[in-house]
């Protein structure tokens, strides 16, 4: 018995499947940065944790004063006090970089930009993610990646 196989199909449709990929890693890196600026926003906000999960150091006396004044304080570091920092944080670009996606996250206007810098300096990178955080966000990657190859009958 002779069996004859013609690939050419395959070919041209994984050939379509991979390209819908490539066109869609935008779109997924700037899900990627949205998922990252809460994770962060979250575990700094609730917990009051670094990218080490450790806890962030105590205000300065004068601020933790005045946090406690206004009931804002929470009985840890959540760089939180009338909350415009976060919500002026946001994906400032997403670049393709050879094989790499580069997205860069910061504040969109100046005094954002300034509050985010100066905690920085005071309390390390506040826009890094955890290594938890950084599977996380692999796991949508993938997820999303996944989602594309299902949709071209590639999938499980």
């Amino acid at each position: 018995m002779a069996l004859s196989l013609n690939i050419d199909g395959f070919t041209t449709s994984m050939s379509s499947m991979l390209a819908e990929i490539a066109n869609g890693i935008p779109d997924i890196i700037q899900i990627i940065a949205l998922d990252a600026k809460a994770l962060i926003r979250n575990r700094i906000q609730e917990k009051g944790l670094n990218a080490e999960e450790q806890e962030l150091d105590g205000y300065s006396p004068g601020y933790k004063k005045k946090k406690e004044k206004a009931g804002k304080y929470r009985g840890f570091t959540d760089m939180t006090l009338t909350g415009d920092m976060w919500r002026k944080t946001e994906t400032i670009s997403a670049e393709q970089r050879g094989h790499k996606y580069v997205v860069t996250v910061g504040g969109k206007d100046q005094l954002s930009e300034n509050k985010i810098e100066w905690n920085s300096e005071h309390y390390g990178d506040i826009l890094e993610v955890s290594s938890k955080e950084e599977q996380l966000l692999e796991q949508t990657m993938d997820d999303e990646i996944q989602k594309i190859i299902d949709q071209n009958g590639f999938g499980q």
